[in-house]
């Protein structure tokens, strides 16, 4: 097996309701940054230092799994200087969100208590899930089952359901904005007509939710849907990709894709 790899793994509709990005020697140091995915992180030795915005700084440890929300900004630091097997199951938030649905008749998806899992079960499941779809010892219909079960026991044993604020709806809805408009130019004051707040507020409370700037936080809603558009039809070309994820021309998207998964997009293609 690729000491690199990324697998995707399809329903049997042929939906790609997952990946599973790892690497067996190498923990890559990533900047500032989020996910539009939901995902789960786990480490093969020893060990990483997590800060998921705003200030909260935590220690990865084999044996655990931490947790990624979408749009959950954090910064990723290796620790040690041997080599650091990784393992990151990125799912697809709609398909995260029906199975909180069926538990919890959530609208958006709901956030745990606690953003790393200790507890080792967990981090077995994983380990053995993962096995699984590397020896191709499963059907991907019995991968999905296990994923699922999984989900379902953490979300019921760590989930805060009594968390969702007024302004936690207002930035979903600003996020469902820059989604519609992600081909166009957006800006500050376009989100504040929308919003009916002023350009100040908006730009403020960014920051303070998302720790990126307006422009470092539609770049990375850029990214996300470029990804989504490569996984949607291989076919397209980088231009075509480009244009309508909204970046200002091929190179200004190649290298902000780089940047982000640290592959051209042509490579992630492949």
């Amino acid at each position: 097996m690729d000491q690199s790899s990324i697998i995707q793994l399809r329903n049997k509709e042929g939906f790609a309701y997952a990946e599973l990005k790892q690497n067996l020697e190498h923990f890559q140091n990533f900047a500032k940054h989020s996910h539009a995915t939901f995902s789960l992180c786990m480490i093969g030795a020893g060990e990483i230092s997590i800060t998921y915005h705003p200030d909260t700084k935590m220690i990865l440890h084999p044996g655990q799994i931490a947790l990624f929300f979408p749009d959950q900004v954090h910064l990723t630091q290796n620790l040690t200087t041997t080599p650091l097997p990784y393992y990151n199951l990125h799912m697809n938030k709609e398909w995260v969100l029906a199975i909180q649905q069926q538990l919890f008749d959530a609208q958006t998806l709901l956030p745990t208590r606690m953003p790393i899992i200790q507890e080792g079960y967990y981090a077995t499941a994983l380990t053995e899930i993962i096995t699984q779809i590397n020896q191709e010892t499963a059907s991907p219909a019995e991968i999905e089952d296990r994923v699922t079960a999984l989900l379902k026991k953490l979300f019921l044993q760590y989930t805060d359901t009594q968390h969702h604020t007024k302004e936690e709806r207002l930035f979903e809805e600003i996020k469902q904005f820059i989604l519609e408009h992600i081909d166009q130019e957006i800006s500050a004051a376009s989100i504040a007509a929308y919003t009916g707040y002023s350009t100040a507020h908006i730009s403020r409370r960014f920051k303070q939710r998302f720790g990126l700037t307006l422009q470092a936080f539609l770049i990375d809603q850029r990214i996300h849907h470029a990804k989504a558009l490569i996984l949607e039809d291989s076919h397209l070309s980088l231009a075509q990709i480009a244009l309508e994820a909204g970046f200002y021309d091929q190179s200004h998207f190649i290298k902000n894709f780089k940047k982000a998964y640290s592959v051209s997009p042509n490579a992630y293609k492949v």
